[in-house]
């Protein structure tokens, strides 16, 4: 079975109950918390937001010292000392609540945030950070205009381009790197997560399902391309990620970043390292590999279609996570695929080898899914090439001569 293609999951029903309940996080008008774990002080929270996100009207010497000043508002964010501060230990756990907001690239899903917490709580870098706090952190953040509601939904909120700039700016400060391993570990495991439940709403059969699934990935896009690029930088599985962006693409037929996805994508698999993808990641490399050079194929890149299904044949054949027989039956489609792309440019003696082959490995796993696409190629290759001895080798692979 490709691995691109799963069965139903139940996360779609518990994913669908949840949207529909809503979360905490549902107006960007945010109440204040009432949590007893509050520090009570005449240096409030809200300043300590204010002094992070100063008002475009205060002088850079109300808030810096001379070597730290800076023209520009954002930079303030960064580099303001967090000793500064009264209650400096809850002024630097602020930054880093902010930070866990750095993947975000344009858009921030409210009724996600409460979900993507969970995933903060779990890295042990992150654990003690108060995140009963995030309502108000948010809100203060909106009060400086830079994140700001969706005109027509509440639930999502835009962010100012340099926000994000900057805040991977401060979790990527050496001191941070830990907890930027955790920010980051979390932001894809949580796409991840929602990519299969996106998914699945996607290929179902309900009309509404598909509606929604499309209506949500809209928006979360480039979320999903930061968490791809976080799962490939960590050389760890991108099927979900992959696959939910790479349908999302072809159902709105932008064929052309479909092919650029893909493009990405395999020069990233490229870099794993082997042993990784003898077992199941490089079952993974194969069905992303197939389904990246149909697109190329679609497309004509006859040159860089030969080279993924090269690739990808050469990963699968090396294989240990699967039996003998698994890995001949799979490499059939392979075989085929590659004499497509060889036909496709008249190059006759390299089709009719991988068609052959492709057919040889068909007729002994008696697979009549695959066999009769190729058999068909076959029959349009003996008419556009002339060669009279390929019906006489169909028929001896067939086992016809016996």
């Amino acid at each position: 079975m490709n691995p691109i293609l799963s069965s139903h999951d139940d996360k779609v029903t518990d994913f669908k109950d949840k949207w529909n309940s809503g979360v905490s996080y549902h107006n960007p008008k945010l109440a204040t918390s009432e949590s007893p774990d509050h520090m009570e002080s005449d240096f409030s929270l809200n300043e300590i937001i204010n002094n992070f996100f100063p008002k475009p009207d205060q002088s850079s010497s109300e808030l810096c010292s001379n070597e730290e000043r800076s023209e520009d508002k954002f930079a303030q964010i960064i580099y303001l000392r967090p000793w500064k501060y009264d209650h400096k230990k809850l002024a630097s756990q602020v930054q880093d609540l902010l930070n866990c907001l750095a993947p975000f690239t344009s858009i921030i899903n409210l009724k996600g945030l409460e979900r993507y917490v969970t995933y903060l709580k779990k890295q042990p870098a992150l654990a003690d950070l108060p995140f009963d706090l995030c309502p108000e952190v948010i809100q203060g953040v909106i009060n400086q205009g830079l994140l700001w509601p969706d005109p027509g939904t509440s639930v999502l909120l835009h962010a100012d381009p340099k926000l994000p700039y900057f805040l991977k700016t401060s979790l990527y400060m050496f001191e941070r790197s830990e907890k930027r391993q955790g920010v980051e570990t979390a932001f894809r495991e949580y796409y991840e997560d929602l990519a299969v439940v996106m998914y699945q709403l996607m290929e179902s059969n309900k009309e509404d399902e598909k509606e929604l699934g499309e209506f949500l990935i809209r928006p979360e896009y480039e979320n999903f391309v930061t968490a791809l690029e976080l799962s490939l930088n960590a050389r760890v599985s991108v099927i979900n990620i992959y696959r939910l962006l790479s349908n999302y693409l072809k159902a709105n037929e932008n064929h052309e970043s479909a092919l650029a996805l893909g493009k990405m994508v395999l020069d990233g698999l490229n870099s794993y390292p082997r042993e990784k993808l003898s077992g199941s990641s490089g079952a993974e490399f194969v069905a992303i590999a197939d389904d990246i050079a149909r697109d190329q194929l679609a497309a004509e890149q006859y040159s860089e279609a030969e080279r993924s299904y090269q690739t990808a044949l050469a990963i699968w054949l090396q294989n240990q996570d699967c039996d003998a027989d698994q890995i001949r039956r799979k490499s059939s489609s392979i075989y085929h695929q590659l004499g497509r792309v060889a036909l496709e440019q008249c190059q006759w003696e390299r089709a009719r080898e991988y068609f052959l082959k492709s057919l040889e490995i068909s007729k002994k796993y008696n697979d009549l899914r695959e066999m009769p696409a190729t058999l068909r190629n076959l029959h349009r290759l003996w008419k556009e090439s002339g060669d009279e001895e390929l019906p006489g080798d169909i028929a001896m692979v067939l086992g016809w001569n016996a």
